[in-house]
């Protein structure tokens, strides 16, 4: 009989041992889980801090990008910028830019037309746009053109073929690459990251 309570007891004592190591794995595994999740959560803040600060530098990186390209049309916007003194260049400078505001939804608007409201011939309007500007008067054109559509864009105006359309660009694919070649960005990118700001 002494056999069989020694190993009812060495049953009981193993039951005991299992149930034991049970709840300590239960209790550990849920201590694990606890503590995983809080390395979780401090690595997602972790990350999002770090997102955060990666947008932010790419949005100064865009800034200063689109800020270096805008130099292609820094002395027109000087012009226009300096008011103190009416001189004959920023006369000129806005007469030409509220020209082209006039017809700028118009895709054959171009340097003959351009002229003709100037009342001057193609070549006389070619020499005082060089001597002002630096830049042919179809540059001109396009610059004034690529920042309507641009400022257009983040007026959220409509999508990007109306923007197109609205600056005179007929065709959307010329319109992105004329974009892309002034701003260093699609059109659709720009809208983006218009949006994200």
């Amino acid at each position: 009989m002494a056999s069989n309570a020694t190993t009812f007891d060495g049953i009981r004592a193993s039951r005991k041992i299992d149930r034991l190591l049970t709840r300590m794995i239960r209790q550990s595994t849920a201590e694990g889980l606890s503590l995983q999740k809080e390395v979780n959560k401090k690595l997602r803040q972790e990350n999002a801090e770090e997102l955060q600060r990666q947008q932010i530098m790419m949005a100064e990186l865009v800034l200063m990008w689109l800020s270096n390209q805008m130099s292609d049309c820094h002395p027109i916007l000087r012009l226009l910028q300096n008011d103190s003194g009416k001189n004959e260049d920023q006369v000129f400078i806005k007469n030409a830019t509220t020209v082209i505001h006039e017809h700028i939804s118009d895709s054959s608007f171009g340097v003959k037309k351009f002229a003709s409201e100037m009342a001057m011939s193609r070549s006389q309007l070619f020499r005082k746009f060089v001597a002002i500007t630096g830049k042919a008067p179809s540059n001109f054109i396009r610059c004034i053109r690529l920042m309507r559509a641009a400022n257009l864009i983040e007026q959220k105006f409509g999508n990007i073929t109306e923007i197109a359309l609205e600056v005179g660009y007929n065709n959307l694919a010329h319109f992105a690459r004329c974009f892309r070649c002034h701003f260093g960005i699609l059109p659709s990118e720009y809208a983006k990251r218009i949006n994200r700001n």
